[in-house]
């Protein structure tokens, strides 16, 4: 099982002791990124063949940027800030202490402690590739963790002085999701279908050619009693989304097993019935990916792509960028950005009023794009740099997004603009080596 090992994070990484700036900076909107400076020295200068990266704070207007921590590579970009911003967790890759790490930035004004919260050895857990979830008032994590035959969730508090298993079922239970009160979780399970997984089990779904299962269905668990429910008939390979406190969205089908419709839902949690979004056509093959929601949870931008052929046997292939409301009526659909499938990034605005399309996963194809919700463009950056990854700050005065300049050597900087393009900066420019930039932290920000 999992087990909690007390360290003191100098000892882990070697890193200095934090800056006071950093115990300063907690409760400010703050954008992070990671340093790694593979670039060589001047003649006759030694460097290390393996350097640590760098984790910074830095504000959006530039200044008061602080060093947080050196951390070994092996953590890479598997860093996550909780939503108040006194705490950081990471996965660090390196047996025999691979683990979920938290670094409370609050313990003292020069020091900070890590914790192994949960013993894993990887982030791929049974087949499923997630991420630990901090809870909405920073105190805890929750995780799907590979026991002897299946998967279960885990909550670990912060400081260590909590770890359990919350789920304790013999089926594969993963991606959990906190509701935003922090009271329930919600998760996919496939115990409708297989309720255990252990070979000597009665009901047993076990058997030396079964594959892993890659789809479940929604439930939802009250974290206090306990008490679980199933939300949705539905089977999903995919993580749910709190829309709102009530409502949950969800998708079916997934076009990497083959599936030629991928679908858009929602459930409520208090009676209000399953609903699909975008019910299937005329088109031979239709996926509705990267759904991003409102913040009000009334519509949701994503990416629709159609090929094949329409049901008069004419050949259609056509990526969109589409915008609904919650009863599925088209509010905005633009053929006009040519983001390739798969590589959709966006963001709203706080207030609902905007949305920002970007790139995603490093596939930047345009400058920063700033649209109104029928999907009207109201800004149009030229590149370079292009954008991938545009998320508004949560008080709605800036977008940060990841720029590269393709024309002249592919580096990735942080930038910051305003919602109205003006006043564009790069905040990272003046680092040598590579960047990659972390999201929002403070105020709500617990970027990733």
């Amino acid at each position: 099982g999992a087990r909690r090992e007390v360290v003191k994070f100098v000892e882990i990484t070697g890193a200095s002791d934090l800056d006071v700036g950093v115990a300063r900076s907690i409760g400010e909107l703050r954008l992070a990124f990671l340093h790694l400076n593979d670039r060589p020295g001047p003649p006759g200068t030694p460097t290390s063949t393996v350097q640590p990266e760098v984790l910074y704070l830095v504000r959006p207007d530039g200044t008061a940027r602080v060093e947080v921590a050196q951390l070994p590579p092996s953590v890479g970009e598997n860093i996550y800030w909780a939503p108040d911003g006194s705490k950081v967790a990471y996965f660090l890759d390196e047996e025999p202490r691979s683990g979920i790490y938290v670094l409370d930035l609050t313990v003292t004004e020069d020091t900070g402690v890590s914790m192994r919260v949960i013993e894993v050895s990887d982030l791929n857990q049974g087949g499923y590739v997630d991420t630990p979830q901090w809870s909405p008032d920073s105190r805890y994590i929750a995780m799907a963790v590979m026991g002897e035959y299946d998967l279960d969730i885990y909550i670990a508090s912060a400081d260590g002085s909590e770890l359990r298993n919350i789920t304790d079922n013999g089926a594969h239970d993963m991606w959990p999701r906190w509701s935003p009160d922090g009271r329930m979780l919600a998760f996919v399970s496939d115990r409708a279908r297989c309720p255990s997984w252990a070979p000597d089990d009665e009901n047993t779904c076990f058997t030396d050619e079964a594959p892993t299962p890659h789809t479940g269905q929604i439930y939802v668990m009250d974290v206090e009693t306990g008490e679980t429910r199933r939300l949705s008939t539905q089977w999903t390979s995919g993580p749910p989304v709190w829309i709102t406190g009530g409502l949950i969205g969800f998708s079916t089908g997934n076009a990497l097993y083959g599936d030629e419709h991928v679908s858009l839902w929602t459930v409520g949690l208090y009676g209000l019935p399953e609903r699909e979004l975008t019910p299937r056509g005329e088109i031979e093959t239709e996926l509705s990916l990267t759904p991003y929601w409102s913040p009000d949870g009334r519509a949701v931008v994503f990416q629709q792509a159609l090929s094949g052929a329409d049901a008069e046997g004419r050949p259609v292939s056509t990526t969109d960028i589409v915008v609904l409301n919650l009863r599925g009526e088209e509010l905005g659909r633009s053929p006009d950005f040519s983001f390739v499938r798969f590589g959709f990034a966006a963001a709203w605005s706080p207030d609902g009023n905007f949305i920002a399309l970007g790139g995603r996963n490093g596939q930047c194809v345009s400058g920063l794009i700033v649209t109104d919700p029928a999907l009207h463009v109201l800004v149009a950056d030229n590149p370079p740099p292009v954008a991938c990854d545009p998320q508004f700050s949560p008080d709605g005065q800036w977008i940060a997004f990841t720029g590269i300049t393709t024309r002249i050597d592919g580096r990735m900087d942080l930038y910051v603009v305003r919602p109205n393009g003006y006043s564009m900066r790069n905040l990272t420019g003046d680092l040598r080596g590579q960047i990659r930039p972390l999201g929002w932290v403070g105020v709500g920000g617990g970027g990733s």
